[in-house]
């Protein structure tokens, strides 16, 4: 007999949500949120990933997988069992990617990570984007610490796409530290291309050194927005900038700098704060949880660093 698993969830209808990595930023903040209660029940296969009875919605102890109808015509998502398969092998590769960003960044969530596919997104197979809301209090606005809920979305093509299955997962994790986007996307790129082995681009050579200076003489990657950005015909130029930047931080400061960092910030709830972490925010916690000032790192890169 087929085990069942059955679970009370808890659904968010955020009021505004926009996209992290080609909508640019993370989302904003949301003051007002519609829940109502669901029980949903799965059909668990040995494989270990539960079907809905709507035969498009499958989860695990981790990801939730919501696959649109019309994968019904799709080939290789036409059957149930086929949309299982699809979902146990992105399992796979979102589990593993999990592992090294907990293992590297010391992060990790404390819900069930919802992921969305439909045959193409935005008009095209191949694109995929993360959404994050929130709630907040105050006159200030300051974050609800846990409040976050975050949702993977993907093209066909892109969810049938190890590198990009990485990335994104990546986002749903870090878009509650509110990052700006040099530091966000250089941390999904590392996770694409170290453990996904994307290859999108070659990153072995790129270089911590200015791409470009601003009409003020800054690093554009400081105020640079992802895909919303000003660059978009520089796109590998400014991923490997900021993955650049990345690894050489835990280079230089050692391999406990990020989940210190991130302990540091759950800790002191900076990033609960105003828009999320200002530069000098990630200075300070840097140079506090590796004990060596690393203001002289960012000077050196030409950012523009605020007096601390």
């Amino acid at each position: 007999m087929t085990p069942r698993l059955i679970t009370a969830c808890l659904l968010v209808v955020a009021a505004v949500s926009a996209g992290c990595v080609k909508g640019g930023g993370l989302s904003h903040s949301v003051a007002e949120r519609r829940r109502e209660s669901q029980v949903e029940t799965y059909e668990v296969a040995a494989a270990g990933l539960g079907a809905g009875a709507d035969g498009y919605t499958f989860r695990n102890e981790r990801f939730r997988f919501e696959y649109d109808p019309g994968f019904a015509s799709v080939a290789g998502y036409e059957t149930e069992d086929a949309r299982r398969a699809r979902g146990v092998e992105a399992s796979e590769v979102l589990n593993g990617g999990y592992a090294f960003v907990r293992d590297i960044f010391g992060i990790e969530a404390n819900k069930l990570l919802r992921v969305v596919i439909a045959p193409t997104v935005r008009g095209a197979a191949n694109d995929a984007y993360t959404t994050t809301s929130w709630r907040e209090i105050g006159r200030e606005g300051r974050m609800v610490d846990g409040s976050e809920e975050s949702v993977m979305h993907f093209g066909k093509e892109a969810f049938e796409s190890g590198a990009v299955l990485a990335h994104e997962m990546t986002h749903t994790l870090l878009n509650a530290y509110r990052l700006p986007a040099w530091f966000a996307e250089g941390i999904a790129t590392l996770v694409e291309v170290d453990y996904a082995k994307s290859a999108r681009i070659d990153y072995a050579d790129v270089s911590i050194a200015p791409i470009g200076l601003d009409e003020n003489g800054h690093n554009v990657i400081q105020t640079w927005r992802g895909h919303a950005s000003e660059l978009p015909e520089r796109s590998s130029e400014t991923y490997g900038s900021a993955y650049a930047i990345i690894r050489e931080i835990r280079a230089r400061y050692g391999p406990n700098v990020y989940p210190r960092f991130f302990r540091d910030l759950r800790e002191t709830g900076a990033h609960l704060a105003g828009d999320g972490v200002s530069l000098g925010v990630i200075i300070r916690t840097l140079s506090r949880v590796s004990g060596t000032d690393v203001a002289p790192f960012f000077v050196g890169i030409e950012f523009d660093v605020p007096d601390l």
